[in-house]
């Protein structure tokens, strides 16, 4: 043995473990023993982890479809509406799979999209179907209040 202070000390201790006379540590050759699988346990929990984050995902694009194929099948006329392409206008007309879009109020251009174009209802219809203007007052009621 060596005692140089530049000799690296696992040497040393590999060394002092194989001195003459002394026997190898056993190795076990039976089917049980050794790498089993061939590293298929190192990969098992990732691919557990992929599933389950697959599946996750899968069920939060479901609902979000749900969502929008709803909203879809609710429009009706005089809602506000958002397109898309950013286009905000009061939808004049629905049929089966495009919609007719009022965009400018004082010339009265409409745009025909596809159902699917509209991203969001910014201000629903009233109840009646229509966004009415109050009645006018008739200044008699003023009177008898």
């Amino acid at each position: 043995m060596t005692h140089d202070p530049f000799y690296p000390a696992y040497l040393t201790l590999a060394q002092r473990g194989t001195q003459e006379g002394s026997a190898p540590p056993p190795t076990d050759t039976t089917s049980g023993g050794g790498q089993r699988g061939g590293g298929f346990d190192l990969f098992l929990p990732m691919i557990i982890v992929l599933i389950v984050m697959l599946f996750f995902m899968s069920m939060a694009g479901r609902k979000q479809r749900r969502k929008q194929q709803a909203l879809l099948s609710n429009l009706a006329r005089h809602d506000r509406v958002q397109t898309v392409g950013g286009i905000i206008g009061t939808i004049v007309e629905v049929r089966d799979h495009e919609v007719v879009i009022q965009v400018d109020d004082v010339s009265k251009a409409k745009i025909r999209f596809v159902k699917s174009a509209v991203q969001q209802v910014l201000k629903k219809a009233r109840d009646g179907g229509a966004e009415e203007t109050p009645a006018e007052v008739k200044p008699e009621a003023l009177a008898r209040v």
